[in-house]
């Protein structure tokens, strides 16, 4: 789930509170938090299983820091689960504070190293970031949020290049979720509607 490139750490996809990637994706969920029946875990099993989950995230990256010269750390989006939904906002955010502390002493031990934070919007943010606590939480996780980040001849973002419509029909093609991403961008964060707009374009391509 950490990858490393040059200076950076790089993950994405932690689906943080997300009850059923444990039934989706069993094994590795079951290898990562220590749980032997990921699909037949009762609420406080699955609470456990995050807090063991992320609990070890937090020790390989407190081990890769300290054994490198690491800059920046870039999450390519899905962070925390059911942010598109308002009325879940609160609770979410309730649980992590009391149930998943983890979670912050994650982001407060980059900051701490003066590691830079950047979070890239994956397609379940894309409607995170219209409610203010969501957006509340991520601005002081992260030193800056957009759809993606260029540096020199690397393109970070949440979708493949080669990302198909088929594989989510539902909510759109690519470009779709992209201009969905990128109108919801422009209105939390202001940025300039041309230059977002060449971006795409670059993503597309």
């Amino acid at each position: 789930m950490i990858f490393i490139h040059q200076d950076a750490l790089i993950s994405s996809d932690w689906h943080i509170l997300h009850r059923n990637i444990y039934w989706f994706l069993p094994k590795p969920r079951g290898i990562i938090s220590g749980v032997k029946n990921p699909k037949q875990l009762l609420y406080e099993q699955f609470l456990e299983a995050e807090e063991n989950t992320y609990q070890k995230i937090l020790a390989l990256i407190q081990q890769l820091v300290e054994s490198r010269k690491i800059h920046q750390f870039i999450f390519l989006g899905d962070l925390v689960f059911g942010f598109n939904k308002p009325k879940e906002v609160n609770q979410k955010i309730q649980i992590l504070t009391q149930k998943l502390p983890v979670f912050f002493e994650i982001f407060q031990f980059l900051e701490n190293q003066g590691i830079k934070r950047s979070l890239i919007l994956g397609n379940h943010d894309d409607f995170k970031l219209k409610n203010a606590k969501a957006k509340s939480l991520y601005n002081l996780l992260f030193d800056e949020i957009g759809l993606f980040i260029r540096d020199n001849n690397y393109l970070y973002t949440h979708f493949p290049l080669g990302y198909s419509d088929a594989n989510d029909k539902s909510r759109g093609t690519p470009f779709e979720k992209y201009y969905r991403m990128n109108q919801i961008f422009m209105a939390t964060f202001t940025h300039n509607h041309f230059y977002i707009r060449l971006k795409m374009l670059a993503i597309k391509m």
